[in-house]
């Protein structure tokens, strides 16, 4: 095993690797790390605002059929 240090994106970054060369893992700062997973969060809700919009698209469009508040409500 052999840690290697490299910077990415500005943050210090560490590959774990194998024997051979292969990387296997990567360590960040933990800041780095809630920075990522917030970002993340972000992209997800967006994911989501767009595929609700193309649903309300097809929906008009008559391509699906709508559902029920109840049923709504039941996806949450």
């Amino acid at each position: 095993m052999k840690v290697v240090f490299c910077y990415n994106a500005g943050m210090q970054v560490q590959y774990i690797t194998d024997n051979k060369g292969k990387k296997k893992s990567v360590v960040v700062p933990f800041r780095d790390w809630e920075n990522i997973q917030k970002e993340m969060s972000k992209q997800r809700a967006m994911l989501g605002i767009k595929s609700a919009v193309e649903e309300v698209r097809q929906m008009k469009e008559g391509k699906k059929r709508m559902r029920s508040m109840d049923k709504l409500l039941d996806e949450l």
